[in-house]
Protein backbone atom coordinates (compact mmCIF):
# COMPACT_ATOMS: atom_id res chain seq x y z
CA UNK A 1 0.00 0.00 0.00
CA UNK A 2 1.48 3.22 -1.04
CA UNK A 3 -0.64 5.10 1.92
CA UNK A 4 3.09 6.09 3.47
CA UNK A 5 5.59 8.89 3.79
CA UNK A 6 7.28 10.08 1.29
CA UNK A 7 10.66 9.58 0.19
CA UNK A 8 13.37 12.40 -1.11
CA UNK A 9 15.45 11.05 -4.26
CA UNK A 10 18.80 9.84 -4.88
CA UNK A 11 21.36 7.66 -7.03
CA UNK A 12 24.43 5.93 -6.33
CA UNK A 13 27.38 6.20 -8.04
CA UNK A 14 27.55 3.75 -11.25
CA UNK A 15 30.88 2.16 -8.78
CA UNK A 16 28.58 1.29 -5.68
CA UNK A 17 25.88 -0.11 -7.86
CA UNK A 18 28.15 -2.61 -9.74
CA UNK A 19 29.61 -4.08 -6.56
CA UNK A 20 26.60 -4.51 -4.97
CA UNK A 21 23.44 -5.26 -7.39
CA UNK A 22 21.80 -8.67 -7.38
CA UNK A 23 22.36 -8.90 -11.42
CA UNK A 24 25.13 -8.47 -13.33
CA UNK A 25 25.55 -4.51 -13.65
CA UNK A 26 24.42 -3.39 -17.23
CA UNK A 27 26.30 -1.22 -20.11
CA UNK A 28 25.40 2.20 -19.05
CA UNK A 29 25.73 4.90 -22.13
CA UNK A 30 27.21 7.95 -21.38
CA UNK A 31 24.34 9.88 -20.23
CA UNK A 32 22.73 7.61 -18.12
CA UNK A 33 26.01 7.10 -16.74
CA UNK A 34 26.01 10.82 -16.23
CA UNK A 35 22.71 11.10 -14.29
CA UNK A 36 23.62 7.96 -12.30
CA UNK A 37 26.63 10.13 -11.03
CA UNK A 38 24.64 13.44 -10.31
CA UNK A 39 21.89 12.22 -8.31
CA UNK A 40 23.89 9.43 -6.38
CA UNK A 41 25.89 11.44 -4.25
CA UNK A 42 24.08 13.62 -1.82
CA UNK A 43 27.24 14.85 -0.09
CA UNK A 44 27.90 16.78 -3.48
CA UNK A 45 24.87 17.73 -4.28
CA UNK A 46 24.52 21.70 -4.09
CA UNK A 47 22.33 22.30 -1.41
CA UNK A 48 20.09 19.70 0.43
CA UNK A 49 17.67 19.36 3.59
CA UNK A 50 17.28 16.41 5.65
CA UNK A 51 14.36 15.95 7.78
CA UNK A 52 12.74 18.86 5.78
CA UNK A 53 9.46 20.19 7.73
CA UNK A 54 6.99 23.48 6.13
CA UNK A 55 7.46 26.38 7.98
CA UNK A 56 4.71 25.14 10.16
CA UNK A 57 6.51 22.21 11.16
CA UNK A 58 4.81 20.01 8.85
CA UNK A 59 6.71 17.29 7.23
CA UNK A 60 7.08 17.92 3.90
CA UNK A 61 6.36 13.56 2.69
CA UNK A 62 6.31 13.03 -0.94
CA UNK A 63 7.23 16.37 -1.30
CA UNK A 64 6.63 17.18 -5.30
CA UNK A 65 8.39 20.19 -7.01
CA UNK A 66 7.15 22.71 -9.53
CA UNK A 67 8.68 25.90 -10.43
CA UNK A 68 6.61 28.56 -11.41
CA UNK A 69 9.56 31.01 -12.75
CA UNK A 70 13.08 31.10 -11.01
CA UNK A 71 13.11 31.45 -7.31
CA UNK A 72 9.29 30.61 -7.45
CA UNK A 73 8.24 27.09 -7.16
CA UNK A 74 4.97 25.10 -5.63
CA UNK A 75 5.00 22.12 -3.59
CA UNK A 76 2.51 19.01 -3.13
CA UNK A 77 3.14 17.48 -0.05
CA UNK A 78 1.30 15.28 2.85
CA UNK A 79 1.58 15.00 6.49
CA UNK A 80 -0.19 12.87 9.21
CA UNK A 81 -2.41 15.00 11.29
CA UNK A 82 -4.73 13.38 14.14
CA UNK A 83 -3.60 9.89 12.75
CA UNK A 84 -4.87 10.83 8.92
CA UNK A 85 -3.43 12.03 5.60
CA UNK A 86 -3.80 15.45 4.63
CA UNK A 87 -2.32 16.83 1.64
CA UNK A 88 -1.08 20.50 1.35
CA UNK A 89 0.35 22.96 -0.75
CA UNK A 90 3.56 25.05 -0.27
CA UNK A 91 5.69 27.87 -1.63
CA UNK A 92 9.57 28.52 -1.72
CA UNK A 93 12.08 30.67 -3.06
CA UNK A 94 15.27 28.56 -2.75
CA UNK A 95 13.59 24.83 -3.14
CA UNK A 96 14.55 23.80 0.53
CA UNK A 97 11.97 26.02 3.07
CA UNK A 98 8.74 25.85 1.80
CA UNK A 99 5.65 28.41 3.41
CA UNK A 100 2.74 26.67 4.11
CA UNK A 101 0.11 27.90 1.93
CA UNK A 102 -3.41 25.29 1.51
CA UNK A 103 -4.70 22.42 2.89
CA UNK A 104 -5.71 20.46 -0.41
CA UNK A 105 -7.96 17.63 0.97
CA UNK A 106 -8.52 15.16 4.16
CA UNK A 107 -7.46 11.57 4.07
CA UNK A 108 -4.76 12.06 1.20
CA UNK A 109 -1.34 11.61 0.20
CA UNK A 110 0.98 10.94 -2.48
CA UNK A 111 0.25 14.19 -4.49
CA UNK A 112 1.27 14.98 -8.25
CA UNK A 113 0.75 18.21 -9.67
CA UNK A 114 0.95 19.95 -13.50
CA UNK A 115 0.75 23.11 -14.56
CA UNK A 116 -0.15 23.31 -18.24
CA UNK A 117 0.95 26.36 -20.91
CA UNK A 118 -2.85 28.08 -19.93
CA UNK A 119 -1.91 28.62 -16.73
CA UNK A 120 -4.18 26.27 -15.13
CA UNK A 121 -3.05 22.89 -12.50
CA UNK A 122 -4.38 19.29 -12.39
CA UNK A 123 -3.83 17.44 -8.98
CA UNK A 124 -3.60 14.18 -8.72
CA UNK A 125 -3.87 11.91 -5.45
CA UNK A 126 -4.61 9.06 -2.87
CA UNK A 127 -7.80 9.20 -0.69
CA UNK A 128 -8.32 7.38 1.70
CA UNK A 129 -12.08 5.52 2.03
CA UNK A 130 -13.63 3.14 3.27
CA UNK A 131 -11.77 -0.14 3.36
CA UNK A 132 -10.02 1.29 0.09
CA UNK A 133 -7.76 3.49 -1.75
CA UNK A 134 -8.43 5.32 -4.86
CA UNK A 135 -7.19 7.94 -6.66
CA UNK A 136 -8.90 11.65 -7.22
CA UNK A 137 -7.97 14.55 -9.98
CA UNK A 138 -8.71 17.90 -9.73
CA UNK A 139 -8.89 20.53 -11.87
CA UNK A 140 -7.78 24.15 -10.89
CA UNK A 141 -8.38 27.49 -12.80
CA UNK A 142 -5.16 29.60 -12.08
CA UNK A 143 -2.43 30.11 -9.77
CA UNK A 144 -4.64 32.33 -7.25
CA UNK A 145 -7.60 29.14 -7.28
CA UNK A 146 -4.93 26.57 -6.31
CA UNK A 147 -3.46 28.41 -3.97
CA UNK A 148 -7.15 28.87 -2.19
CA UNK A 149 -7.78 25.24 -2.77
CA UNK A 150 -10.58 26.44 -5.15
CA UNK A 151 -11.08 23.51 -7.60
CA UNK A 152 -13.56 23.83 -10.57
CA UNK A 153 -13.31 19.65 -11.46
CA UNK A 154 -13.26 16.89 -9.55
CA UNK A 155 -13.19 12.91 -10.72
CA UNK A 156 -12.86 9.98 -8.14
CA UNK A 157 -11.19 7.35 -10.98
CA UNK A 158 -12.96 3.88 -10.58
CA UNK A 159 -10.50 1.08 -9.51
CA UNK A 160 -10.15 -1.87 -12.25
CA UNK A 161 -7.23 -3.62 -11.14
CA UNK A 162 -7.51 -4.37 -7.81
CA UNK A 163 -10.50 -4.54 -5.25
CA UNK A 164 -8.85 -2.43 -2.27
CA UNK A 165 -6.23 -0.31 -3.51
CA UNK A 166 -4.90 1.67 -6.84
CA UNK A 167 -2.56 5.04 -5.59
CA UNK A 168 0.41 6.98 -5.85
CA UNK A 169 -0.15 8.46 -9.39
CA UNK A 170 1.88 10.62 -11.13
CA UNK A 171 1.13 12.42 -14.50
CA UNK A 172 2.99 10.69 -17.59
CA UNK A 173 1.43 12.87 -20.32
CA UNK A 174 -1.51 15.67 -20.29
CA UNK A 175 -3.10 16.87 -23.54
CA UNK A 176 -5.63 19.31 -22.50
CA UNK A 177 -6.22 19.85 -26.46
CA UNK A 178 -8.91 22.89 -25.46
CA UNK A 179 -10.65 22.19 -23.02
CA UNK A 180 -10.98 19.16 -20.21
CA UNK A 181 -14.26 17.99 -22.21
CA UNK A 182 -10.95 17.25 -25.31
CA UNK A 183 -8.62 16.24 -22.85
CA UNK A 184 -6.30 13.13 -22.52
CA UNK A 185 -4.13 12.64 -19.17
CA UNK A 186 -2.04 9.69 -18.82
CA UNK A 187 -0.89 8.28 -15.23
CA UNK A 188 1.31 5.90 -13.86
CA UNK A 189 -0.11 4.58 -10.60
CA UNK A 190 0.59 1.07 -8.44
CA UNK A 191 -2.27 -1.60 -7.83
CA UNK A 192 -2.80 -3.53 -5.19
CA UNK A 193 -2.33 -7.17 -6.52
CA UNK A 194 -4.04 -10.06 -4.83
CA UNK A 195 -4.25 -7.75 -1.92
CA UNK A 196 -0.49 -8.86 -1.06
CA UNK A 197 2.02 -6.21 -3.26
CA UNK A 198 1.70 -3.52 -4.91
CA UNK A 199 2.68 -3.26 -8.88
CA UNK A 200 2.89 -1.29 -11.70
CA UNK A 201 0.26 -0.06 -13.31
CA UNK A 202 -0.77 3.01 -15.59
CA UNK A 203 -4.01 4.41 -17.35
CA UNK A 204 -5.97 7.21 -19.38
CA UNK A 205 -8.47 9.26 -18.56
CA UNK A 206 -10.09 10.88 -21.36
CA UNK A 207 -12.59 13.73 -21.51
CA UNK A 208 -12.07 13.89 -17.86
CA UNK A 209 -14.56 11.10 -17.64
CA UNK A 210 -13.24 7.87 -19.12
CA UNK A 211 -10.91 6.17 -17.19
CA UNK A 212 -8.89 2.94 -18.57
CA UNK A 213 -6.29 1.19 -16.64
CA UNK A 214 -3.30 -1.71 -17.07
CA UNK A 215 -0.86 -3.36 -15.46
CA UNK A 216 3.14 -2.96 -16.95
CA UNK A 217 4.36 -6.02 -16.16
CA UNK A 218 7.71 -5.17 -18.38
CA UNK A 219 8.73 -2.73 -14.78
CA UNK A 220 8.03 -4.94 -12.30
CA UNK A 221 9.93 -7.70 -14.53
CA UNK A 222 13.02 -5.23 -14.49
CA UNK A 223 13.29 -4.52 -10.80
CA UNK A 224 12.44 -8.54 -9.97
CA UNK A 225 16.28 -9.17 -11.46
CA UNK A 226 17.55 -6.61 -8.66
CA UNK A 227 15.66 -9.38 -6.37
CA UNK A 228 12.78 -7.06 -5.31
CA UNK A 229 9.92 -8.96 -3.52
CA UNK A 230 8.17 -6.65 -2.34
CA UNK A 231 6.01 -3.63 -3.10
CA UNK A 232 6.61 -1.74 -6.05
CA UNK A 233 4.90 1.58 -5.72
CA UNK A 234 5.99 5.74 -6.46
CA UNK A 235 7.80 6.57 -9.14
CA UNK A 236 8.60 10.22 -10.78
CA UNK A 237 9.26 10.99 -14.71
CA UNK A 238 11.53 13.43 -15.76
CA UNK A 239 13.50 14.60 -18.77
CA UNK A 240 17.51 14.93 -18.67
CA UNK A 241 19.72 15.51 -21.57
CA UNK A 242 16.71 15.46 -23.89
CA UNK A 243 15.77 11.67 -23.18
CA UNK A 244 12.62 10.89 -20.92
CA UNK A 245 13.38 8.22 -17.61
CA UNK A 246 11.44 6.85 -14.86
CA UNK A 247 12.50 6.34 -11.32
CA UNK A 248 10.65 4.23 -9.55
CA UNK A 249 11.02 2.58 -5.94
CA UNK A 250 10.85 -0.68 -5.06
CA UNK A 251 10.66 -2.81 -1.92
CA UNK A 252 13.06 -6.54 -1.69
CA UNK A 253 11.56 -7.79 1.07
CA UNK A 254 7.72 -7.65 1.91
CA UNK A 255 6.89 -5.62 5.30
CA UNK A 256 10.65 -4.03 5.43
CA UNK A 257 11.06 -0.44 5.76
CA UNK A 258 14.62 -0.60 5.75
CA UNK A 259 15.07 -2.91 2.14
CA UNK A 260 13.41 -0.07 -0.11
CA UNK A 261 15.88 1.13 -3.06
CA UNK A 262 15.60 3.37 -5.78
CA UNK A 263 15.74 2.13 -9.77
CA UNK A 264 16.45 4.38 -13.16
CA UNK A 265 14.54 3.06 -15.87
CA UNK A 266 14.95 4.04 -19.72
CA UNK A 267 11.67 5.10 -21.76
CA UNK A 268 10.76 1.90 -22.70
CA UNK A 269 10.63 0.75 -18.93
CA UNK A 270 12.99 -2.98 -20.11
CA UNK A 271 16.61 -1.61 -18.74
CA UNK A 272 16.43 -0.77 -15.09
CA UNK A 273 19.67 0.28 -13.09
CA UNK A 274 19.42 0.12 -9.23
CA UNK A 275 20.59 3.17 -7.50
CA UNK A 276 22.09 3.02 -4.03
CA UNK A 277 22.38 6.22 -2.56
CA UNK A 278 25.00 7.81 -0.44
CA UNK A 279 24.02 10.49 2.28
CA UNK A 280 26.43 12.05 4.64
CA UNK A 281 25.28 9.78 7.40
CA UNK A 282 25.43 6.62 5.23
CA UNK A 283 21.59 5.78 5.38
CA UNK A 284 20.44 2.94 3.05
CA UNK A 285 16.79 2.59 2.81
CA UNK A 286 14.98 5.48 0.41
CA UNK A 287 11.55 5.25 -1.33
CA UNK A 288 9.12 7.79 -2.60
CA UNK A 289 11.34 9.41 -5.60
CA UNK A 290 10.60 12.68 -7.63
CA UNK A 291 13.23 14.83 -9.21
CA UNK A 292 11.95 17.92 -11.88
CA UNK A 293 14.23 19.31 -13.82
CA UNK A 294 14.20 23.33 -13.35
CA UNK A 295 16.17 26.66 -12.89
CA UNK A 296 17.07 27.41 -9.88
CA UNK A 297 16.61 30.91 -8.27
CA UNK A 298 19.73 32.09 -9.98
CA UNK A 299 18.66 30.48 -13.30
CA UNK A 300 20.49 27.71 -14.03
CA UNK A 301 19.35 24.16 -15.01
CA UNK A 302 19.45 21.57 -12.13
CA UNK A 303 17.63 18.64 -10.91
CA UNK A 304 15.70 19.28 -7.91
CA UNK A 305 15.29 15.68 -5.91
CA UNK A 306 13.27 14.43 -3.00
CA UNK A 307 13.41 11.09 -1.42
CA UNK A 308 12.00 9.58 1.93
CA UNK A 309 13.86 8.00 4.01
CA UNK A 310 12.12 6.04 6.62
CA UNK A 311 13.09 5.90 10.21
CA UNK A 312 14.10 1.81 10.05
CA UNK A 313 17.27 1.36 8.56
CA UNK A 314 18.27 5.21 8.61
CA UNK A 315 20.58 7.81 10.40
CA UNK A 316 18.18 9.37 12.87
CA UNK A 317 19.85 13.03 11.80
CA UNK A 318 18.09 11.88 7.88
CA UNK A 319 15.00 10.07 8.36
CA UNK A 320 12.39 11.77 7.02
CA UNK A 321 12.35 13.97 3.43
CA UNK A 322 15.72 14.77 1.61
CA UNK A 323 15.57 17.53 -0.59
CA UNK A 324 18.93 17.92 -2.48
CA UNK A 325 19.49 20.08 -5.50
CA UNK A 326 22.44 19.31 -8.39
CA UNK A 327 23.40 20.97 -11.33
CA UNK A 328 22.24 19.90 -14.32
CA UNK A 329 25.89 20.36 -16.19
CA UNK A 330 28.46 19.11 -13.44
Amino acid sequence: MSVRRCVTLSLLSFALFAASAVQAAPRLDPVTTNLVSLLANVPNATTHRYRATDDHGRTLDCLKILELAPGDYLGVYHTLQDREFQLHLGRSTNLLHWSHRAVLDQRSSQGAIWHGPRGDFLLAYEVNVPKAVIIRLRHYANLDAILNARFDREIDLPRTLAPTAEGTPSFERVELNGDLATSRIDLRIHYYRDMKVDRAARGTLLGFTNWTARPVPEIDEALYGYGVKGNIGDRDHFVFDGRKFLIQEGQLKPNDWTSWRVFLLDDTNRSAVQINVRTHAGSRSFANPAVTRLRDPAGKWCLAATLFLPSQGNARGEAGTLIYVVPEDR
